[in-house]
């Protein structure tokens, strides 16, 4: 249940940026991640619980004004569950916090 609930959050959020015109893969785009740290928590036989220190740069390019839109900006932590699917271990579940900064209300004078 809360594996869907995520998927449709993002879905949600790529939706409203397309709509927008917002993109990260406009040329030159700076956006980048980086894994800080890792730490494996727990190991069972099909199921491994990590956690993570990410860092996350999202620079937003609105395709309709033709400049940057909004920059992303967070350090977070995250926990994710893999689990093994034949000889291959996937990510089954992501556990992340909300971001600390939200977009902000742009409104058009």
């Amino acid at each position: 249940m809360l594996k869907e609930t995520k998927k449709k959050e993002i879905m949600h959020v790529l939706l409203r940026h397309k709509e927008r015109g917002w993109i990260i893969s406009n040329p030159m785009n700076p956006s980048t991640k980086r894994v800080l740290s890792l730490k494996i928590k727990k190991i069972e036989k099909e199921e491994v619980f990590v956690s993570t220190t990410e860092y996350w740069y999202l620079r937003w390019w609105n395709t309709k004004a033709n400049s940057y839109a909004y920059p992303y900006r967070e350090t977070n932590r995250q926990q994710y569950v893999l689990r093994k699917d034949k000889d291959l271990w996937k990510v089954y579940e992501t556990i992340r916090p909300y971001p600390r900064t939200s977009i902000p209300n742009r409104r058009k004078y």
